[in-house]
């Protein structure tokens, strides 16, 4: 993408971070969202080109003590590829309008040969990477890349649960009674979520229900309703729903959750690869112009490996 702003900045700034110096501004870039900054998924690094995320199911593993080596049970070997995306930000800033505040402020005249604040570079690019960490966390859970919505840099966690056939249709939710934004219906929206939930994945130290920061917020509120401890709308409401430690994913559509374990869900990227670039260029003295140039290269994709131990949950009710 390659948009222009009339931004702030200053002249001759000509800094390239690349490679495995890139690191930091990447990290921040791709990490920095709450769900990948908090640990809230699986994150695969180094990832090239694909990832396989193995999966094993067995049955039958028990028999009868014998003398003898018998064979017995099944084991299934399955896998899921996690294939990060190839991206980038191209933008393109003014430096004119900046000028007459920071250059001012930082250098105290208007000399060309005016010294450059000495650490906007940084600024600049954790700037821009704190814009890329917010779209990062919207594309963790909405993104479609093949999609007309707003989010198309890779696929994300919702997208893929909604695969034909991937998460049984049990636990695969639409409802259009209920909406859990309401706090009349959001209970008995988690409610939906639970009863759905495999019996083999209740009370698994994994577990998790993750939710758009509207349900959270109406769940609190309905808690505070309900006289939770006898606090009413005083003191603090856990994020934890019948025994299932819900966590709020920033990036969640506002009437979806998902419930599953935290080990099955991953975000995978490249951070030590040379691909991965951060840069800011000045255009002075490369084509004239009062612009510069902020780019940035990296890589990002997620992937669900096991559809049987997750619930999807969406509301169309207004």
């Amino acid at each position: 993408m390659r948009k222009k702003y009339n931004f702030a900045t200053v002249p001759a700034i000509t800094t390239s971070y690349t490679g495995e110096l890139a690191q930091a501004y990447i990290s921040a870039a791709l990490l920095s969202g709450k769900t990948l900054s908090e640990g809230l998924i699986e994150i695969k690094e180094n990832v090239k080109y694909k990832g396989v995320l193995k999966t094993v199911a067995t049955a039958d593993l028990i028999q009868k003590a014998e003398c003898d080596f018998k064979k017995g049970g099944e084991v299934n070997l399955n896998e899921r590829v996690i294939v990060p995306e190839n991206l980038m930000v191209n933008l393109e800033l003014c430096k004119q309008p900046f000028r007459q505040d920071w250059e001012a402020l930082q250098t105290g005249s208007y000399r060309v040969d005016a010294q450059i604040p000495p650490n906007f570079e940084s600024w600049l690019l954790l700037h821009v990477a704190g814009k890329i960490a917010e779209n990062t966390e919207l594309n963790i859970w909405q993104g479609d890349k093949t999609g007309s919505g707003t989010y198309q840099s890779f696929d994300g966690l919702y997208t893929i649960s909604q695969g034909a056939g991937f998460v049984p249709a049990a636990q695969n939710i639409a409802d259009a009674t209920d909406n859990p934004l309401d706090v009349a219906d959001v209970i008995k929206c988690l409610e939906k979520v639970k009863a759905a939930l495999p019996a083999q994945l209740l009370f698994h130290p994994d577990l998790r229900l993750y939710v758009s920061p509207g349900i959270a917020s109406a769940y609190i509120h309905a808690l505070g309703a309900n006289n939770y401890q006898y606090q009413a709308f005083v003191g603090v409401k856990p994020l934890n729903y019948d025994g299932i430690q819900m966590e709020i994913a920033n990036g969640m559509e506002a009437k979806s959750m998902m419930c599953t374990l935290k080990t099955n869900l991953f975000f995978g990227t490249n951070l030590v690869d040379d691909m991965n670039e951060a840069k800011v260029l000045d255009m002075a003295n490369l084509d004239g112009s009062d612009n510069v140039r902020v780019i940035y290269r990296f890589t990002g994709g997620t992937q669900i490996a096991i559809g049987d131990d997750v619930v999807a949950y969406k509301s169309t009710a207004s």
